[in-house]
């Protein structure tokens, strides 16, 4: 996965990461809980680019 981010823009990064914060409804509360601090822990550092945070953000859960 990381091969494939490697050459994407901040941008496409930070709506990737939402895509996959979106994805965390398995399973019970405390599941889900763990899945979206387990994307927040693996994008840490790239929450501190703002270009990368807006996309995060801007992300739409379907």
């Amino acid at each position: 996965m990381a091969a494939i981010l490697s050459g994407c823009t901040m941008s496409m990064k930070g709506d990737w990461a939402g895509r996959e914060y979106c994805g965390c409804d398995d399973g019970d509360l405390l599941d889900r809980a763990k899945c979206k601090k387990d994307v927040l822990v693996k994008y840490k550092d790239d929450l501190k680019n703002e270009e990368f945070r807006k996309a995060f953000h801007n992300h739409k859960c379907d």
